[in-house]
């Protein structure tokens, strides 16, 4: 079935259509993985690889025909997990990047930034605006 509750024919989609419907998937259980993990950032490749019962170079032509490496999904999940973080207005700055496994503030900040546009800081205020 498709998001809308039909029923998906595939014989009438072409193989490049499958594949990508099959990447996606493979994307999405990898990131629902890496949702489950601890929080930080040093999750390696080689780790995820192995508890999904495939090699290195597996994982990436699997993440590959989805056009997003290992680290650009790992980045998506840990900026998800930072914003969750940061709308929690007890926690500080410092407090959030040494729950995603940041030894430093700026290093988070810069990530954040690079992530986002804006920094930690001027996200929460734009979170403030906004309710």
């Amino acid at each position: 079935q498709d998001h809308s509750g039909n029923i998906v024919d595939f014989t009438a989609i072409n193989v490049k259509e499958k594949s990508r419907m099959i990447a996606s998937s493979n994307k999405q259980i990898i990131k629902a993985y890496l949702l489950q993990l601890p929080l930080k950032k040093s999750t390696s490749i080689d780790d995820v690889a192995k508890t999904l019962g495939m090699n290195i170079r597996q994982l990436q032509r699997l993440l590959q025909k989805e056009d997003i490496s290992f680290r650009q999904l790992s980045d998506e999940v840990i900026f998800e997990l930072a914003k969750n973080l940061l709308n929690v207005e007890q926690r500080s700055i410092l407090e959030v990047s040494c729950e995603l496994g940041y030894t430093e503030a700026s290093n988070f900040s810069r990530a954040f930034t690079r992530w986002s546009g804006i920094s930690p800081t001027k996200f929460r205020v734009n979170l403030k605006t906004v309710e």
